[in-house]
């Protein structure tokens, strides 16, 4: 399976089943942020705002990358967020 596939059965698992990949991943995101400005469409930002609010500052690189090394997750950035989309596991 591709990270895209697993990111899209991880997403649905957790019970985000409308819209295209990148809509999936802001709905769980908005799920669990108040959005309070800007572009609700914005991924970035409310990764940006996600991780934030999870303890994790700086670029939203730097902090997705401590994030999914708090989750248990190693390796380079695009190797924990593989490993995070395919754990299969419900979305904290």
């Amino acid at each position: 399976m591709s990270v895209s596939d697993d990111k899209v059965s991880r997403l649905a698992i957790s019970g985000f089943t409308e819209g295209t990949t990148t809509d999936r991943e802001v709905f769980w995101l908005k799920d669990r942020v108040v959005w309070e400005a800007g572009d609700a469409s914005a991924l970035a930002g409310l990764w940006g705002l996600y991780l934030e609010l999870q303890g994790f500052s700086g670029t939203n690189a730097d902090a997705r990358y401590a994030w999914l090394g708090s989750l248990g997750f190693t390796g380079a950035i695009s190797d924990r967020l593989a490993a995070f989309w395919a754990s299969g596991e419900v979305l904290p």
